[in-house]
């Protein structure tokens, strides 16, 4: 039985739904908007796709798959048994102990026990422990296996993503004017401070992929850096209970995209993270597109309006 048949189709099927168009906007020192990433990219099926059919060692087996069998994906025949790993799970064999009788049964699958060490490991041990749950009821044939990968998918957020609550945060009771507009100020200082002007996170993701650089990866890091000195002060500006929703939102929202760029960094260590997000990935930026423009309704609401020599300007002009 080929138990990765229809999986790698799956996956990408599964993360075909994206195609808003985004583009975050920052703020560089002539206070000009500008894009925080160039490069337009429409829809994610391309980036995805690419990411789903990496094979480095070209044995059959994808390497998001050969970490749900927990086998080498640098080395075509984990167990040295003379038959290719993906060969093997194709014949219902186990990859990693060496033929004949090397039945594939969920004993004999490492990843299924201890503490998963990356975003892959995590999709691989609760794909598996579903996997054989499935098969005690007998033989799963393709459409329940795809179901059960799509039924893993689904639940598949960001791996590591901090989500931020109030006790986070440095609140005031403070809600005059004075208090809101040196909360609009910080927080457009914040994002002067760590502007950055860099190639589309997707663009570089998508030209690492096609080209197999992993190296080219290392792009993304202005990226992050960026996204992460904003983020780390945004959490220590003083912020008015009013402006409690709207802040929380913002470093969510941030927090959400940031760690889609980081997973995005580890596309070819650990390439299921890299998947989940690059599907996700102009959803969430528009996430963070919607969270700036809300702030801007709420200072107009509060009535609270910047000069142009004040940082809150560029706060609340982020986004057209």
């Amino acid at each position: 039985m080929k138990l990765t048949s229809g999986m790698g189709a799956v996956l990408i099927a599964v993360f075909l739904a994206v195609s808003i168009v985004v583009s975050a906007l920052i703020y560089q020192p002539q206070k000009t908007p500008v894009s925080i990433t160039t490069g337009v990219v429409n829809d994610t099926r391309g980036v995805v796709a690419s990411i789903a059919d990496i094979d480095t060692d070209k044995d059959g087996l994808k390497d998001w798959e050969e970490s749900l069998w927990g086998t080498d994906s640098l080395k075509a025949d984990s167990d040295g048994d003379g038959t290719s790993d993906g060969k093997e799970v194709e014949s219902g064999r186990n990859p990693k102990i060496p033929g004949p009788k090397d039945t594939l049964d969920i004993g004999t699958l490492k990843i299924v026990a201890g503490t998963p060490k990356t975003g892959t490991e995590e999709f691989g041990q609760v794909f598996l422990n579903e996997y054989f749950s499935a098969r005690q009821g007998g033989e799963i044939d393709a459409t329940k296996r795809d179901e059960i990968v799509s039924k893993v998918i689904s639940k598949a957020g960001s791996f590591k993503t901090r989500i931020y609550t109030e006790g986070d945060l440095v609140m005031s009771a403070d809600n005059s004017d004075t208090a809101l507009r040196a909360y609009g100020n910080s927080m457009g200082e914040a994002i002067y401070l760590h502007a950055v002007k860099n190639e589309n996170e997707l663009v570089i993701l998508q030209r690492a992929l096609s080209t197999k650089r992993a190296k080219e990866l290392e792009k993304l890091d202005p990226t992050i850096s960026a996204y992460e000195g904003t983020l780390g002060d945004m959490l220590k500006i003083i912020v008015p209970t009013s402006a409690l929703s709207t802040h929380l939102e913002i470093l969510n929202a941030t927090s959400v995209v940031l760690q889609s760029v980081k997973d995005f960094r580890g596309a070819f260590t650990d390439p299921i993270p890299a998947l989940v997000s690059a599907n996700n990935y102009l959803g969430n930026a528009g996430k963070l597109a919607n969270a700036f423009r809300d702030a801007t309704d709420w200072f107009k609401d509060k009535k609270v309006y910047f000069s142009e020599k004040e940082s809150g300007r560029l706060f609340v002009n982020l986004l057209p």
